[in-house]
């Protein structure tokens, strides 16, 4: 009898060691709540996730890496038809290692134990919100793969690449890779990015648009664009300028609409996201005029005159200021005011329901244009958009665009 309560012991201390080993259920992060404030939160961790090492198969996260965008790299694949395979070979320097998420338990609560965990932890989540958003409407890769992530990741980046990334406190899609790089943090901010999923939704949104609109022949394209930049011709810097803006804008409009927030980026970015906001100056008042197009072809930046117009600057081209101006059209369209109301009436429902599919599904069809004639104005994408709307709503559309887009709207045949 006592040998027979021993084995009782015994099998009752291994059941309950096993009970103790279950992982836990949920992981407190930085959260994006929905009235716009970031918070700790517990929440329930997606299922299929190995805590430890912030991987599944939608999200796998590396620690240390080296990605390398350098023109001189790109050469030896210019001129010959290039995968998106090779171009990952060559910019993925170096993909680092498994990292390893340190965390304490609190009953069935991990609770990251560093500065560094607890990023990795938001960030992991912010994606995942991110990709379920825009998984809704796209149907590429881009939200049906793994998407890799490099935390305080290298960032090497050839002095001509044409956007201005950031090798520090940002947080970057890098597109020859197919990589999310959060680069090291050197200067602390309300909310890092790495922790802000809104933030994280206008990166994602940055791997829609790549696989969506730079398909086929327009892969091919882009590169050789990027490696022989001091032999483009005008009109070719005029379309590579455009959907450079275009790829901003429609990021920040997504990022927005996910965040049913106009000011989405103002906790990352600080005062930087005045000019981002949807409903500011910028997006508001601005207008697409002749002199963002000539900027374009020359690759300078664009002045504001005191009387509203612009005239073309002597920086180098910036794609977030005609960005702003996209997102905030993109933004208006959801205005349910009647013609003489005072302030508009955002639909944010119908914006996320409505709009933010058709954009996607238009950037893919203007994929399948450049693939033909890599040739690009804002026609491009507003046909497609418009003729993804249902017909009940196009009229409407029209005329809120036209308060931005007049003159490109005379090119489109969706517009009576």
């Amino acid at each position: 009898m006592q040998r027979s309560r021993s084995h009782g012991t015994l099998a009752l201390a291994l059941i309950l060691v096993a009970c103790d080993a279950t992982p836990p259920t949920q992981l407190r992060v930085v959260w994006l709540d929905d009235d716009h404030q970031h918070r700790l939160r517990d929440v329930p961790i997606p299922a299929g996730t190995d805590l430890e090492r912030l991987t599944s198969d939608a999200i796998r996260f590396r620690g240390g890496g080296r990605v390398v965008v350098d023109g001189l790299r790109f050469q030896k694949l210019a001129g010959s038809t290039v995968s998106a395979d090779q171009l990952r070979a060559l910019a993925r320097d170096d993909m680092g290692t498994a990292v390893r998420l340190r965390f304490t338990r609190e009953g069935d609560v991990a609770v990251p134990d560093d500065y560094d965990s607890l990023l990795m932890a938001s960030a992991y989540f912010g994606l995942d919100r991110a990709l379920a958003f825009l998984s809704a409407s796209d149907w590429t890769l881009a939200t049906r793969s793994t998407f890799e992530v490099c935390y305080r990741c290298g960032l090497y980046i050839d002095v001509g690449t044409v956007l201005p990334y950031l090798v520090s406190d940002n947080a970057a899609y890098a597109p020859f890779a197919d990589l999310f790089a959060l680069v090291p943090e050197l200067l602390l901010s309300e909310i890092p990015i790495a922790a802000d999923a809104a933030m994280l939704t206008h990166e994602s949104s940055h791997r829609v648009f790549h696989f969506q609109v730079y398909q086929g022949a327009a892969l091919g394209e882009l590169l050789r664009q990027f490696v022989q930049q001091t032999e483009l011709s005008t009109d070719e810097w005029r379309s590579h300028n455009l959907l450079k803006a275009l790829d901003e804008g429609s990021a920040d409009f997504l990022a927005a609409a996910f965040a049913r927030d106009p000011s989405f980026a103002a906790a990352g970015l600080g005062s930087l996201a005045l000019d981002r906001d949807l409903t500011g100056a910028r997006a508001q008042d601005e207008r697409y005029d002749a002199a963002f197009a000539e900027a374009a072809r020359k690759n300078l930046d664009v002045s504001v005159r005191s009387d509203g117009g612009h005239d073309v600057g002597s920086g180098s081209w910036d794609p977030y200021h005609l960005g702003t101006i996209w997102a905030g059209a993109l933004w208006r369209m959801g205005d349910r005011a009647a013609a003489d109301a005072v302030r508009p009436d955002i639909d944010v429902e119908w914006l996320r329901d409505q709009l933010a599919p058709a954009l996607i599904a238009a950037e893919g069809d203007l994929g399948l244009a450049l693939s033909r004639r890599f040739e690009f104005d804002f026609e491009s994408i507003l046909e497609p958009l418009l003729e993804r709307l249902p017909d009940a709503e196009r009229s409407a559309a029209c005329a809120r665009l036209a308060i931005t887009f007049s003159d490109v709207l005379d090119r489109v045949e969706a517009c009576p």
